[in-house]
């Protein structure tokens, strides 16, 4: 964001690059580890890992400015580790007839038709004690979870910032039909590594 913290030293601990960071407006909560070692910087280099756990979603990309670091040829490098925010899910259903229920950790579903719409789906999902809230869409424009053709289900999971267990499916009642599920986007806080070497 446009928020910037004061000045850190070369040799400042985890507590005083957490402290300067969660000071900042744009971030609610953060904790900060630093790959090897006590200080933040290093002649090899010192991996701070910063974890947004105030956030689900993706932050902006921390920036820096490094120019107080001296003459010393010191660097910082920055990576996203981990892309922050909610869990995708998604499922293919070919089948034009029958139905099919989903599992999600020990909680099924009731059957749903081979038709059923993307708010029946999302209804049938969020009414499970393991989700707190979940939005569905279907892909292509398609108006019934599954076609001949294979329909994909999209699966957000907006009510955790987890890796969610993956979705199980039981088509034993879909007429010539099957239900594939993957793991589109996983689930979490974003990460933040900066490498400082000075």
């Amino acid at each position: 964001g446009a928020a910037t913290t004061s000045a850190l030293a070369f040799d400042a601990t985890t507590a005083q690059v957490q402290a300067a960071l969660v000071a900042l407006s744009t971030i609610a909560s953060a904790t900060v580890t630093f790959s090897t070692g006590a200080v933040a910087c290093s002649g090899v280099g010192v991996g701070i890992v910063v974890t947004f756990t105030g956030s689900i979603v993706d932050e902006d990309a921390m920036t820096k400015d490094f120019a107080l670091l001296g003459a010393t040829a010191g660097t910082i490098a920055i990576a996203e580790t981990f892309k922050g925010g909610s869990e995708v899910q998604t499922l293919t259903c070919s089948a034009t007839l029958g139905t099919f229920k989903l599992t999600h950790g020990a909680a099924t579903t009731s059957a749903l038709a081979f038709d059923a719409t993307a708010a029946q789906v999302q209804t049938a999902l969020v009414a499970l004690s393991t989700i707190a809230s979940a939005t569905v869409t279907f892909s292509g424009g398609s108006t019934a979870a599954c076609s001949g053709v294979g329909v994909g289900i999209v699966v957000t999971f907006t009510g955790s910032i987890a890796d969610e267990a993956l979705l199980t499916k039981d088509a034993t009642a879909l007429v010539g039909g099957t239900i594939t599920v993957v793991e589109t986007k996983k689930g979490g806080r974003e990460v933040q590594t900066l490498t400082c070497t000075a």
